[in-house]
Formats: structure tokens, sequence, C-alpha cells
């Protein structure tokens, strides 16, 4: 009866072996049949090249330099006439130091749009930040990309100074913070038309970029310097549409 058992047992084992063989056969074969989808993301200021931390000159010439800038970018979508792939729980927390994303696997295909949101939908952003493991873009960040459980995240961060000196003397005497989220800020489904193909075993880039000089469209950077989105709704809601205005795809 104890070999019969024995037999039993190692009979089981090589099964869930074989099993588990097989499974990584198939989830290798289907890895190989696909390809994969990142976002590149150009930061600029006007014609320029962006750092954090350089100076550059405004339209009415102003000096700024930035020292701080984040988003969030979600709800990543690419279509075509008779399809469409949702790239599901896809958050992406741009950072100016990071230019490319990875979105995910895809069956080989062509597509001619993509759509992503620009902030976080309403369930998750009212969700607790706790909850994730700390290299997830919604944990809580050190440079905090959150305003506390009730109010959500921040889905626009810039942040830096600004000369506002009549002689342009170089003396940055105006810090400027921008902090923009809340529902009625959050911006669904930016939409852009681009041939975008798909190729078993490639990487696919699709590339944006994003001009910080437009972000200061119809804005005095001396008068018009902080909103937490909730204390200056307007100045809130017209650096949105600047900034979503700054995004552009490349052809």
């Amino acid at each position: 009866m104890m070999i019969f058992r024995l037999f039993i047992f190692i009979s089981f084992a090589l099964f869930i072996a074989s099993c588990k063989k097989d499974t990584s056969v198939m989830e290798s074969s289907i890895s190989e049949n696909e390809g994969t989808a990142f976002l590149s993301l150009h930061h600029k200021f006007g014609d320029q090249d962006f750092f954090l931390d350089s100076i550059y000159v405004l339209d009415d010439g102003k000096r700024v330099r930035f020292n701080n800038i984040g988003f969030y970018l979600s709800g990543i979508q690419l279509k075509n006439e008779k399809d469409s792939h949702n790239f599901e729980d896809k958050y992406l927390l741009c950072r100016v130091y990071q230019t490319e994303y990875e979105l995910g696997k895809l069956k080989p295909g062509n597509f001619n749009k993509i759509s992503f949101d620009v902030g976080i939908d309403s369930l998750t952003n009212h969700g607790d930040p706790s909850v994730y493991p700390s290299d997830h873009p919604l944990a809580l960040q050190l440079q905090s990309m959150h305003w506390g459980w009730n109010s959500g995240y921040v889905f626009i961060m810039l942040e830096g100074e600004a000369d506002t000196t009549s002689s342009g003397s170089g003396d940055f005497d105006r810090s400027f913070f921008y902090h923009i989220g809340s529902h009625l800020l959050f911006t669904e489904s930016l939409s852009f038309n681009k041939n975008i193909q798909i190729i078993k075993s490639e990487k696919t880039f699709i590339e944006l970029d994003i001009d910080y000089k437009k972000v200061f469209l119809n804005l005095n950077v001396k008068t018009h310097f902080v909103t937490m989105t909730f204390d200056n709704y307007i100045l809130a809601r017209n650096l949105k549409e600047n900034f979503i205005n700054a995004i552009e795809l490349l052809r």
C-alpha cells in the first residue's frame, strides 16, 4: 500500500511539472508572436530641447526655469476602423528625466489612432495610494503627486522660478506652483490620428512632443504664479487647456 501511494504521488508531481512546462512553452510562443508598444516623449521648449533647471525665455521676454514637472497619462488605446486595443490599468507618471514608457504587448496589426486620458479616472483618483507597491505610478511619491485620500491625485504638476524684474536682471524673484487636478479637469480620450504598425517580436515607438512654452500662452507669470486648483480654478483650467494644446503627435 505504501509503495502504491508513493507511485501515485510521484505520478501526480510529474503531471503537474509537465503542465507547468507546457504552459511556459505556450506563454513563450504567444510572447514571440506579439509586438511591444512604447510611448516616447520628447520634452521641448519652443524649438529647444527641454531640461529641468535650464533657463528659457517666454514670448513676453520673461525668463523661467523649472525644477519639477510630473503628469499622469492613462486610459491608453490604439484603434482602427474595426477594432481597438486597451492597455488596461496602465497609468504613466511622466517625468522629464524619463522619455520611454512601455505600454505592453499585443498582436501584430495596423492601427490609425491613439487616444489617452490626461489625469486619472474618478474611481481610481479617489482610491488609497498606500495600497500600491512603491514602484507603482499611483503609489505615494517622494515628490508628492497626491493631495490626500479624499482630494485625489495631482494630474499635472509644474513648479519653477521666473525672473519678473523689468530689467530681466537674472534675479529669479518669483516662484510658480501649478498643481492641477479634480474630476472637473480630467481630460478623457485625447485622440491623435497616426499610422501605427505593430510587428511581431519588434518594438513600436509612438512619439509625442510636449512643448512647455505653450503652457504659458496668455499667462503673466508675475501675477499668475500659483494654483492648487481649488484656490484658483480659472487659472488651473486655463493651464490645463494650455497643457493639452502643448501635446503633439510626431508624424
